[in-house]
């Protein structure tokens, strides 16, 4: 994953992530492959699509989950997601104003 990841915005190839949650799979139920390759697979999927580890993992436990576990998962998770989002997206935004200060101030130092 790149190093100034979490500078850039992140967008979606929902096919790529299709893909590769499909790939994930399939890696984790043959049996004959050591979880040392699964990790491998992971990490692959992740530097493919640019996204943080963390969030891939968590869409993949998602995705695995069947018909009937993911609609009652949905059922709370959406809206609790939904609600605490903008208080991520504010708290981010402080971080990056934040720096992005400082960064002035340290251009208008050396100028």
């Amino acid at each position: 994953m790149a190093k100034d990841m979490n500078q850039e915005e992140f967008t979606l190839d929902l096919q790529k992530l299709r893909s590769e949650l499909d790939q994930l799979h399939n890696k984790a139920t043959a049996s004959s492959e050591s979880s040392s390759a699964l990790g491998q697979r992971r990490k692959q999927a992740y530097e493919s699509l640019g996204c943080h580890k963390d969030a891939l993992s968590v869409i993949e436990r998602i995705d695995k989950m069947s018909p009937d576990k993911l609609a009652d998962f949905l059922r709370s998770f959406e809206p609790m997601f939904s609600g605490l989002l903008p208080q991520w997206k504010e708290q981010y935004q402080d971080m990056v104003d934040k720096a992005n200060a400082q960064s002035d101030d340290m251009a208008g130092a050396m100028g």
